[in-house]
């Protein structure tokens, strides 16, 4: 068995939650660990939303098909050691990964681990999912935020414009010194609404394990639009608590 896991990192409004729904929207098993809830990105492509009920969500991933959005109980989160700990967060990827044959999303990641630390069973998918044939989607605004195995396994990277010093760093270790100079190039994404103008499109530096990167517009060549839009850049995939220090 073979998995897919994707890697979408950007700053703030380059459009990554964009792009994101559009991966969850073609699969047709895929579950979202949504953190902000107010974010409406992920609801045209989904079933249903399943607020903080684990229960429920257990039971609706059994279905032949679905794609459900899961928004965490906030109220029982807590901070530790400078982070944020979601109790339900190590529910959500053991059933995703007990399923198998899905797509699991996690939106904001640098808020779930950092680059020494993962919680277990998020671990556990990452360098054991291909036996689940889980794919495993995740979206951040930082590459140097986001533990190193998992960055490690990740077979394709989507960039937004980024010059911060430690995440290029872990870009050329990772994927080599020409995307590291693809990726401070790229043209930055431009929300101009609240002065009466347009989204301003950026650019997307695709990566791939295979030796394959290209450079993408957000909107077709020639076309303005009010939000971003990737389709023509997307494939479709092929399948649809503790923490583990690292020194």
């Amino acid at each position: 068995m073979q998995n897919n896991i994707i890697g979408i990192i950007g700053p703030t409004g380059s459009g990554k939650t964009h792009l994101a729904a559009e991966i969850f929207a073609k699969q047709e098993r895929a579950a979202v660990y949504q953190i902000l809830a107010q974010d409406a990105g992920y609801l045209g492509g989904a079933d249903d939303i399943i607020d903080g009920d684990m229960h429920k969500f257990a039971l609706q991933i059994g279905a032949p098909q679905f794609r459900l959005i899961y928004r965490v109980k906030r109220a029982g989160s807590y901070v530790e050691k400078n982070r944020y700990v979601f109790p339900d967060f190590d529910y959500f990827v053991r059933a995703c990964f007990e399923r198998g044959n899905m797509m699991m999303l996690i939106d904001e990641a640098h808020m779930l681990c950092t680059n020494h630390s993962c919680p277990l069973f998020l671990w556990e998918s990452i360098i054991t999912g291909r036996h689940q044939a889980l794919d495993i989607t995740y979206i951040t605004q930082r590459f140097a935020m986001v533990h190193r195995d998992i960055t490690a396994n990740t077979k394709e990277f989507y960039f937004w414009n980024i010059i911060e010093p430690s995440d290029l760093d872990g870009i050329q270790k990772r994927c080599g010194e020409e995307a590291r100079d693809a990726v401070m190039m790229l043209r930055r994404t431009e929300d101009r609404r609240k002065d009466g103008g347009e989204i301003i499109p950026g650019e997307i530096f695709h990566w791939s394990g295979n030796g394959e990167s290209n450079v993408y517009s957000t909107v077709p060549a020639g076309e303005n639009a009010n939000e971003p839009t990737t389709e023509a850049l997307i494939p479709a995939t092929g399948t649809g608590s503790g923490n583990v220090e690292k020194g």
